[in-house]
């Protein structure tokens, strides 16, 4: 398998698993709310403050991939939601598992920068079939993830077993992705990242010539386009932003709608088990 090959599946896998962690919580919604006495507006606003740091994290995690490469941080995210969904699912009492999910959601804001950010700068002659495939990576794990709950559900009687057995899969993808050697890539290491190496993991541009330096002094330069207010990008931030709460909202609840209100489903089977079926 060459280089690029390694990236793009590595990438579209952690796509895969990130996305997946972030839908096991619609598919056993209820069955969480009733074992803990929360109402919807409780798991609500914690499901809320998990997908808010899960959007927030993503500012500091492109930082940290320009500053340590996007393997190290894309391993350490992986690490970390697999951890992270362990401990929800041996969470104690509703303080622990708002807690614990609120964590998962920073782990899992790391994917995205870090992930993206692998790819278009290791993947030279097919990104755009790369980023195709991570695209495609993310919508299974949307929907193949409920079922697996669901199916998890059946097994174990339990919606923990779905976020430990989640837990589990990701420690070994965890591991497959440190292992895995990529050219230019540095690789995770806890002594690296403690003691950083000599050199950084994102080259520095080079300098510019003294007269293009002079040429772009502040006195002469005109004013730039985004010195501006850009109120038409402001306007489409803030309609993603609705747009993101409708999407967030309806994948959260449409679960319950299923499990408390659809009435064919038939008495022999679990309802949460119908409604990862559906989700």
């Amino acid at each position: 398998m060459t280089n690029e090959q390694k990236v793009t599946w590595l990438a579209g896998f952690s796509h895969f698993i990130t996305h997946g962690y972030m839908t096991l919580l619609p598919a056993v919604l209820v069955v969480i709310a009733g074992e803990h006495s929360l109402s919807f507006t409780d798991i609500g606003i914690i499901a809320s403050i998990g997908y808010f740091l899960y959007g927030l994290g993503s500012f500091p995690s492109g930082y940290l991939a320009d500053r340590f490469g996007s393997k190290r941080v894309l391993t350490v995210g992986v690490f970390g939601m697999a951890v992270s969904s362990i401990l929800v699912g041996l969470s104690p009492g509703a303080a622990g598992f708002a807690v614990t999910y609120a964590l998962l959601g920073i782990f899992a804001s790391i994917h995205h920068p870090a992930g993206l950010s692998f790819i278009a700068r290791r993947v030279l002659t097919t990104r755009g079939r790369a980023l195709g495939l991570h695209g495609v990576l993310g919508n299974v794990g949307l929907f193949l993830t409920p079922m697996a709950a669901a199916f998890s559900v059946m097994l174990f009687g339990t919606w923990r077993a779905a976020y430990i057995i989640f837990g589990i899969i990701g420690l070994g993808f965890g591991m497959i992705l440190q292992s895995a050697r990529i050219e230019e890539e540095p690789d995770f290491s806890l002594r690296n990242l403690l003691l950083r190496s000599s050199q950084p993991a994102i080259e520095k541009q080079e300098e510019q010539p003294a007269n293009q330096v002079e040429s772009s002094s502040p006195v002469d330069a005109e004013p730039s386009a985004m010195s501006v207010l850009p109120v038409a990008l402001l306007v489409l931030y803030l309609g993603s932003i609705l747009s993101g709460f409708i999407f967030r909202g309806s994948l959260t609840f449409f679960p319950a709608l299923l499990q408390h209100e659809v009435h064919f489903i038939t008495s022999h089977d679990e309802p949460v088990v119908m409604a990862g079926f559906f989700t």
